[in-house]
């Protein structure tokens, strides 16, 4: 964990990075999206997806080629915020940053969503390609730390 300054944040939020290694070399990460459903208060019911895909195919409906990463709210679909995101070319690593106060999570300051302050998660990552005929993986359920 970063600042929240780090992201644009204030410093008292802190700045996640989701990282994901595809234990495989991609020319472009863009080809492929990944979804990290994220539920905050333990019901095991997804509240917010920091999701991983190329920033012109959500933003303008065509692909530029450049990794972005996007936090919506899994009840509303709501696009609460964006980051560009660090995916080399010809790379295996994918980081997807967040700011923790926009997934409802903080430890010092109260979340910009309705509801109390939390520090613990749970996560899954579901990755599918946008190529047809490429492979589809998912993880079982995380908790950090």
């Amino acid at each position: 964990m970063l600042p929240g300054a780090a992201l644009g944040g204030t410093d008292t939020d802190r700045s996640l990075v989701f990282v994901i290694n595809t234990y495989g070399r991609a020319t472009n990460q863009t080809v492929n999206e990944f979804d990290i459903l994220i539920d905050n208060n333990g019901d095991g019911v997804v509240d917010f997806v920091v999701v991983g895909a190329d920033l012109g195919v959500v933003l303008t409906g065509s692909f530029n080629g450049q990794m972005a990463s996007f936090t919506i709210d899994a009840a509303t679909g709501a696009l609460i915020d964006a980051f560009f995101a660090d995916a080399p070319m010809n790379g295996s690593l994918i980081e997807l940053p967040a700011l923790a106060s926009e997934l409802g999570l903080s430890d010092k300051i109260k979340a910009k969503h309705q509801g109390p302050l939390r520090q613990k998660f749970t996560y899954s990552v579901n990755a599918f390609s946008l190529v047809p005929g490429d492979p589809v993986d998912t993880t079982g359920l995380t908790s950090p730390g």
